[in-house]
């Protein structure tokens, strides 16, 4: 069954496999400057790729809480609230049906963090992040320079 039109991204994420002819009808104010996740940075845009986009977690719409997405499980923290560890959801696939892979993730934090791409907006949210490495064929481990505020 398809998620209805007014899911979240977290209930969408968790509504099953998409079914042919699934269709989301969203009337916007404006065109998004464009549709590039890493380099957008208008309301717009934001709006329609918070439809199509997942990430390994999102904030629970009424609760506030991170609850997984693309991740297994929410993250496993070290000690010292610097490694954080997800495993990735083996049914975790693209719109094409091609799975998500932990090179998927780190592609996009190595985008994300280099300089000669145009994502400052975004490149602001992962400042602290100054490592990431595959773990093994399901798990990423990324490594930060100071704990994030929600998880001390």
């Amino acid at each position: 069954m398809a998620p209805e039109a007014s899911a979240t991204p977290v209930e969408s994420a968790n509504a099953g496999p998409p079914v042919h002819g699934d269709w989301l009808v969203d009337w916007i104010l404006s065109d998004a400057e464009n549709l590039n996740p890493l380099i957008s940075n208008d309301a717009t845009a934001a709006e329609i790729l918070g439809q199509v986009m997942a990430s390994l977690t999102a904030v629970h719409p009424a609760t506030f809480e991170q609850v997984p997405v693309i991740a297994a499980e929410l993250p496993k923290i070290s000690r010292d609230h610097l490694t954080y560890t997800y495993r990735i959801r083996r049914d975790a696939t693209f719109t094409d049906g091609k799975p998500v892979t932990v090179e998927d993730v780190l592609f996009s934090m190595k985008a994300i963090k280099d300089p000669e791409v145009d994502a400052a907006p975004l490149r602001n949210y992962f400042q602290s992040v100054v490592g990431a490495r595959a773990v093994d064929d399901e798990t990423v481990e990324f490594r930060c320079a100071e704990p994030y505020f929600r998880t001390t």
